[in-house]
């Protein structure tokens, strides 16, 4: 089986950690992994290039995606769509796995009107706004590098008797504010899912 990997939209932590998985277990399996580089711009550029367990063992904990990111306009469109289709199906791949958040998903599901191919998408997104699965690739992540710096401002807000208002990551999903605050006891929780006044916080 000939495999393509990438990641697109924003990046997350623990993306090199799965592109690393999925190229040492597909080789394992006698698949040939291909590292798609620039998100989805990178089939409509060729910038497709053959992975091996060598090219994936100095990546584990690096930050961010060895293979790039980004967002493609012109994959928005039918005619990108077709494009990257055509080009995957000449270039003899069976299957594209994708890690990204909610945008790269729609992305996939766009391809698939018009590419035979089996897509595969992987959650990946700090947002942890992804239906079916209880955690996304760089949630938790997320969530520890909120707590650690939380905990110094704490100490600061104590020593000042200060109340401080800090607003963490999440784009339209609450989950980092809820897991954040709820693990350093604070006073109040504002998400986008609820909504809260003045008055309520006084």
């Amino acid at each position: 089986m000939k495999i393509a990997i990438l990641t697109s939209g924003g990046d997350a932590p623990a993306m090199n950690a799965a592109i690393r998985a999925v190229t040492r277990i597909g080789i394992h399996r006698n698949c040939e992994i291909f590292g798609v580089f620039g998100g989805l711009q990178g089939i409509l550029d060729e910038q497709i290039h053959e992975l091996n367990s060598r090219s994936v063992s100095r990546i584990l904990h690096r930050g961010g995606t060895f293979l790039t990111t980004g967002r493609s306009e012109e994959f928005r469109t039918e005619e990108g769509q077709k494009k990257a289709a055509k080009i995957l199906t000449d270039r003899g791949f069976d299957a594209l796995i994708a890690i990204g958040g909610d945008g790269t998903m729609h992305a996939l599901d766009a391809l698939s009107n018009h590419w035979n191919g089996m897509l595969i998408g992987l959650p990946g997104t700090i947002d942890n706004d992804l239906y079916g699965t209880d955690y996304t690739i760089g949630f938790d992540t997320a969530v520890n590098n909120a707590l650690e710096a939380l905990d110094k401002i704490r100490d600061t807000a104590e020593a000042f008797s200060r109340t401080f208002l800090v607003e963490v990551m999440g784009r339209h999903a609450g989950f980092i504010a809820f897991h954040v605050g709820v693990a350093t006891g604070a006073s109040a929780i504002l998400m986008p899912e609820t909504t809260t006044t003045i008055d309520e916080l006084a």
